[in-house]
């Protein structure tokens, strides 16, 4: 992510600095990271993202393999299109109170 998109944000970057091989064997210096909660459709995933500074970045973000590399997490395409779901979705509407307490213990 772009240094400016992360400070509009309000995000607090927090010091890592590593080197990313991209596309077309593209090299780029991070400086920081941020966790951010990021929303695909309906599937919410905390992803933590590496900071760059502006000049070295065309795009406010990218997002990379590492998104979809959760256990509860499948890419769907069908007619309609590509749709990223969660899988294993636990739907608390169904559970009464006493389930729901149980589960907290």
């Amino acid at each position: 992510m772009k240094e400016s998109i992360a400070f509009r944000l309000g995000c607090h970057i927090a010091p890592w600095s590593i080197k990313l091989n991209g596309i077309g064997f593209g090299r780029l210096n991070t400086y920081g990271k941020i966790t951010v909660p990021v929303r695909f459709d309906d599937v919410c995933i905390e992803l933590e993202l590496h900071v760059v500074t502006d000049d070295n970045f065309a795009y406010d973000c990218l997002i990379g393999q590492d998104a979809v590399n959760y256990a509860d997490i499948a890419i769907v395409t069908d007619i309609s299109g590509t749709k990223i779901i969660r899988k294993n979705v636990v739907n608390y509407a169904d559970y009464n109170e006493e389930n729901l307490l149980l589960e907290r213990i």
